[in-house]
């Protein structure tokens, strides 16, 4: 009897001992990213320019930094998150990001390891904000609880609600290029007084105040013979946060320059205005 009884034991110890342990649950813990040293810092927009008044909104600062840039390839896209945690295992699973539907356009692995996921996440250009949700799915297909976090988009370090981001995405809505930085010029627009270069203003023109701020123009310009033989310019200029609020306004502006002088030259009457400020007359274009 005590022979069979240590038969039952070894068996049952044997069994016990086969079965195989469970998968360990992921958890994110953090989600941090690039610092582009412009807008953007450990993956989070930096929020308003340190010039912004104490009455400026500040809706988006903190939001996790996701770019609409079309790089032309994932490598050459230097914006990612780095989804920090533990349990992801070794070999590369799944990340999904909510709200569905997305507006992101790739969420790509650029590299796992247990304790990291680095992802570039790509959004639309129309990309403002969203709250989101974060998984990670391991490789034996267990899932994290969401993690939840806020996201908004950039183009190009220009964060959205910023004068320069609305320039960038109007230009690239309309097929054009961006200024290769936020404050690039073609060229100068003459200040009030001086000689006129010839400069016409022209539909989708970036406009260039002192490096402060730009707008863009957003009608086509319509050109006025006067009767004492000045020129204007009428149209319309569209700008963001022009008030620190973070919002679009536009409004009728006008350039002029006056009639030939004796030296058959025509000098600038009136430049072209913004909402930020009465006295800010644009100082350069791009085109």
């Amino acid at each position: 009897m005590p022979h069979r009884f240590a038969t039952l034991f070894i068996f049952f110890t044997t069994v016990f001992s086969a079965q195989p342990a469970l998968a360990a649950t992921p958890q994110i813990t953090s989600i941090k990213g690039y610092t582009d040293g412009v807008g953007v810092t450990d993956g989070r927009w930096n929020g308003q320019p340190s010039a912004a008044p104490a009455t400026a909104s500040n809706q988006y600062k903190g939001y996790l930094a996701t770019d609409s840039y079309n790089y032309g390839s994932t490598s050459a896209n230097p914006y990612y998150w780095d989804i920090n945690g533990s349990n992801f295992g070794a070999v590369q699973g799944s990340v999904s990001i909510v709200p569905n539907p997305s507006p992101f356009t790739s969420i790509t692995i650029v590299s796992w390891s247990a304790t990291t996921v680095r992802v570039k996440v790509v959004a639309t250009r129309a990309y403002i904000t969203s709250g989101i949700a974060v998984k990670v799915t391991t490789s034996a297909g267990v899932s994290s609880t969401a993690f939840n976090d806020t996201a908004m988009g950039i183009i190009k370090s220009r964060g959205c609600g910023q004068c320069t981001w609305f320039v960038a995405k109007t230009r690239l809505d309309n097929s054009l290029a961006v200024p290769p930085s936020a404050y690039s010029t073609t060229a100068a627009i003459p200040a009030v007084g001086a000689l006129d270069t010839g400069y016409e203003p022209a539909l989708w023109d970036c406009l260039n105040y002192s490096g402060n701020h730009v707008a863009i123009i957003t009608s086509t310009p319509t050109k006025t013979a006067n009767n004492d033989g000045s020129i204007t310019y009428n149209f319309t200029v569209s700008e963001y946060n022009a008030t620190w609020n973070e919002a679009l306004s536009s409004s009728p502006r006008t350039y002029k320059i006056s009639r030939l002088n004796s030296s058959n030259k025509r000098t600038i009457l009136g430049g072209i205005g913004t909402n930020a400020s009465n006295s800010w007359v644009a100082t350069g274009y791009y085109r």
